[in-house]
């Protein structure tokens, strides 16, 4: 009997493939292109880990300020040797010798907690980081730890090394508002005022600047190429669509060319985040909804206003062939 219900069972599961095989060929019918997935989570790995992108955007986010303007958003711990710590760190780390070991439950205040330490080698489990780490977690405390460590950082992201910093000035250093990292060496998305901010732009080695506004911010050097869209909060209708579309081809051309994109707008959450998810869509070949949510979880501020994904909609269709994404669904 054992077996025969075991049959019914696979058959169930067979003709449950079948309709799911059926849903999916349905689903594709009209389609130009097979799109995509585009996975915002891909950086991450089993161990509690985060890329060094991943610990960027957390350390930069914000809305009207820095989160980092609260002492108690996110704590940052140095796990190397205090030498090693005093000839560099990264920007705000405390060393882990002047942790509360004796009250490590006061830590809870924090709502983030990041370790480091030289190469971000966790899977040696005598390692200081491990050691670390388990103490926090037998806290009831929930660290994260940076894949590669500060050598990953110094390589890749060097302006968040400091190196014999007085406290106070490297606190003030450390709240520079940077740009969220959207496509790794390749494409950011931020606010107005950074757009002017020499230092971030060589930073970052911005060579196009894309500003969504009636009038764009001063080139901050010469050789970077600029372009400033005139798209209005009332913007509707194909006027919207002709925009985003002309603006996109600016920023996939640039992609195309190796250059380093920025697209910046009043606050980067509406208009300019509507340009990056289209180009997105286009560069990655992924829908509206996959674009939608990679972007919101790199940049959890954004909110495209529903004129705009309607737009964005409108942008998937023609890419696509046909409408994927649910647009109620993302507002």
């Amino acid at each position: 009997m054992g077996c025969v219900g075991s049959k019914d069972q696979q058959k169930a599961a067979y003709d449950r493939l079948s309709q799911y095989q059926l849903a999916s060929l349905e689903e594709s019918k009209g389609l130009k292109k097979v799109p995509i997935p585009l996975d915002p989570e891909e950086g991450r790995d089993k161990h509690h880990s985060i890329s060094p992108c991943q610990f960027h955007n957390l350390f930069y986010d914000g809305f009207y300020a820095p989160y980092m303007s609260n002492p108690d958003y996110l704590m940052l711990v140095d796990v190397r040797d205090e030498n090693s710590f005093l000839e560099r760190h990264i920007l705000s780390a405390r060393w882990y010798g002047t942790l509360p070991l004796e009250n490590l439950q006061d830590l809870n205040k924090y709502t983030l907690i990041i370790l480091y330490d030289q190469d971000g080698d966790d899977e040696n489990q005598d390692s200081n980081m491990k050691r670390v780490q388990t103490l926090l977690q037998n806290a009831q405390l929930d660290p994260f730890c940076i894949c590669g460590g500060i050598v990953e950082i110094e390589q890749s992201l060097p302006y968040m090394i400091a190196s014999n910093c007085p406290g106070v000035p490297e606190r003030q250093l450390a709240l520079g508002w940077y740009p969220s990292i959207i496509i790794e060496d390749t494409m950011w998305l931020g606010r107005m005022e950074q757009g002017s901010n020499t230092t971030i732009l060589l930073n970052l080695n911005i060579t196009h600047l894309i500003h969504i506004g009636q009038t764009g911010p001063a080139l901050a050097f010469p050789g970077m190429t600029c372009l400033t869209v005139n798209w209005s909060e009332t913007l509707k209708g194909q006027e919207l669509y002709n925009a985003l579309k002309g603006a996109t081809s600016f920023a996939l051309k640039a992609i195309q060319e190796k250059g380093r994109v920025l697209i910046l707008g009043d606050q980067g959450v509406n208009r300019s985040a509507t340009l990056t998810m289209a180009v997105l869509m286009q560069d990655k070949s992924c829908t509206l909804e996959d674009s939608f949510y990679y972007v919101k979880c790199l940049r959890p501020a954004v909110q495209p206003s529903p004129p705009h994904l309607e737009v964005l909609s409108k942008f998937e269709t023609e890419l696509f062939g046909k409408k994927i994404s649910s647009v109620e669904d993302l507002w």
